[in-house]
């Protein structure tokens, strides 16, 4: 990362920099700077989804992530429409 920053933000080295930690924070599940320069999820349509009352829609309510430093996690979710048969 400190390589990232000595360089433009812009550069095509600083870019294959980020897009690299995006790929190695993706892959083993560790949380950085970089990641969220990422756009796994589209944040704007999930919100805009919540406002529609989209059916057919889950909605992931973060802030607690799977970290290694937490002796546990609990992830929350939301499932806008009736459901049935889970197993």
């Amino acid at each position: 990362m400190v390589q990232y920053y000595l360089l433009d933000p812009n550069s095509p080295q600083a870019m294959l920099i980020k897009q690299q930690i995006i790929e190695l924070s993706v892959a083993f599940g560790v949380i950085s700077p970089f990641t969220s320069f990422g756009n796994p999820t589209n944040v704007e349509d999930e919100i805009n989804c919540l406002h529609r009352k989209c059916s057919s829609q889950m909605s992931l309510n973060s802030g607690n992530y799977p970290n290694p430093f937490n002796p546990s996690t609990t992830i929350r979710f939301y499932y806008w429409e009736r459901y049935s048969n889970l197993m």
